[in-house]
């Protein structure tokens, strides 16, 4: 009789030790799924928010971003937009329109990634990213650099619409250097993460200045300040632009390295001439400037820069 208590105790035990493993096992299945779950939502949450934010904002997690959060920091900005877009979305239908799109800022988007920095927002056809570094220089080389390539990967894609028979897209952009606020604006129910301050401004001004000048990639006189010298960009100073919402005129350069290699050697070729030409009207020789770049124009007829700068010099003589 003891045997057999034994025994029916031995079974109901193992019974129960069954029982509590089995739920053991399912609340772990459970906790992994949920923990899956979770990471799968953070991976989601930095598609529309990114890390970089993120660590700024969002400290102790994505479930306590506050309202009105800041952090300042010196970062380089960069805008990009493309030329006549609005013609061009007139021409397409709505899904080959979000098909250009995509196409496009997937390889803006790999270039701006693979120069360490982030796409803080997409303003329609245009983009704002934020290179951050722990060297500012760093972050600003990797800015300019990043636009060069931004250039050279829209040269690219050019030659696929071509074969595709869709004409080519042209794009301007303007890189500025800068103490910026990130922070979060909104309300309680609706809130976004940015990047705020007169740096921001000045980088989306000089990315219209890009439409005037026809230019591909301008750059401020502070960027250029930040990369320093021997990194091998070839620049041509523009001079004192003034910037729509700002009172104080921003110094800038074009960034040759970002033109085709057959507009480069165009510019490279009158280069000298230009520089002489930049020395004479920055002194206040008005005349001597124009004759110079007139010099250049007739070698490169197509440079809208010298363009721009003969109008310049018009307007201070008359």
């Amino acid at each position: 009789g003891i045997t057999l208590q034994v025994l029916l105790f031995s079974f109901a035990l193992a019974d129960r030790i069954n029982l509590m493993r089995s739920e053991r096992e399912a609340a772990l299945k459970l906790q992994l799924d949920h923990s899956k779950k979770l990471v799968s939502m953070a991976a989601m949450f930095e598609r529309f928010v990114p890390k970089q934010f993120l660590s700024k904002i969002a400290r102790s997690g994505i479930e306590n971003i506050e309202l009105g959060r800041a952090d300042v920091a010196e970062i380089s900005i960069l805008f990009a937009d493309v030329r006549g877009f609005t013609a061009m979305s007139e021409a397409l239908k709505p899904q080959e329109l979000l098909n250009f799109l995509n196409a496009y800022l997937e390889r803006i988007d790999k270039v701006i990634h693979d120069h360490d920095g982030f796409i803080d927002k997409f303003i329609g056809d245009g983009v704002m990213a934020l290179f951050e570094n722990a060297s500012v220089q760093v972050g600003a080389l990797n800015a300019v650099n990043g636009a060069i390539q931004m250039q050279k990967a829209v040269d690219v894609y050019n030659q696929h619409r071509a074969n595709s028979g869709y004409p080519p897209i042209r794009i301007g952009i303007g890189v500025n250097t800068g103490e910026v606020v990130y922070g979060t604006v909104g309300s309680q129910e609706r809130m976004d993460s940015t990047v705020l301050g007169d740096n921001v401004n000045v980088a989306a001004r000089l990315q219209d200045l890009t439409k005037d000048l026809q230019a591909r990639v301008v750059i401020s006189e502070h960027t250029l300040e930040v990369v320093g010298k021997g990194h091998g960009l070839i620049l041509r100073e523009v001079g004192d632009v003034r910037v729509r919402g700002r009172r104080e005129p921003v110094h800038i350069y074009e960034v040759l390295n970002a033109e085709t290699e057959q507009d480069k050697a165009a510019k490279m070729f009158t280069l000298s001439n230009y520089r002489l030409a930049y020395d004479n009207y920055r002194n206040g020789r008005w005349r001597e400037a124009e004759a110079l770049w007139q010099s250049c124009l007739e070698l490169n007829p197509a440079d809208s820069v010298v363009q721009y700068l003969i109008t310049q010099c018009q307007s201070k003589v008359s």
